[in-house]
């Protein structure tokens, strides 16, 4: 999945701003020159820093260009789960299996990897998620909220009343449900 990663987020750049973007954000980072050598985590480190660079090329807030991201994101990791596109998989449902189906599996592959550990309250029109990771990518989870509503047909509102970016132990993401 890592490598789906870097290579999305090297495409996303690459069409929706150019080549010069690209050249420039990657140059900086120099992730061409050292991609082979580099461990998952410094691979981690690397693809996101060309996120910030990106949005400070933008001259946007590093949330909002993780979280265009992640929505850019989310139809290419669905390529990867054919069980998520069965008839009777729904957006609730999906949202849901992400963690205790998507990163297990993450783990059984890449054993140190570090995915987040989410939690659900669920009600009528709503799902509550809990979120807590120490690379605090919560902005990147609701793009991939937002992509995956869109896979599923859903229309959504998100609400990020906890932020482990405002100084919180965890986050708390409302994902309301029209």
């Amino acid at each position: 999945m890592l490598g789906v990663f870097e290579s999305s987020l090297e495409d996303y750049i690459r069409e929706f701003f150019g080549e010069t973007v690209w050249a420039s954000v990657s140059d900086q980072t120099r992730l061409e020159d050292v991609q082979s050598t580099l461990s998952e985590k410094q691979r981690d480190s690397e693809s996101f820093a060309i996120l910030y660079l990106l949005a400070e090329h933008l001259q946007q807030p590093v949330s909002q260009t993780v979280r265009t991201f992640g929505k850019y994101l989310l139809p290419r990791l669905m390529q990867f789960m054919p069980e998520a596109r069965e008839a009777d998989m729904n957006f609730r449902d999906f949202i849901i299996s992400v963690d205790r189906v998507i990163h297990k599996e993450v783990e059984r592959l890449y054993p140190n990897a570090n995915v987040p550990k989410m939690d659900f309250i669920q009600q009528a029109n709503q799902l509550t998620l809990f979120y807590r990771s120490e690379r605090r990518l919560c902005y990147l989870a609701e793009g991939l909220i937002e992509g995956a509503a869109a896979f599923f047909g859903e229309q959504i509102e998100l609400r990020h009343p906890v932020c482990m970016h405002r100084g919180a132990e965890y986050c708390e993401i409302e994902i309301l449900i029209s």
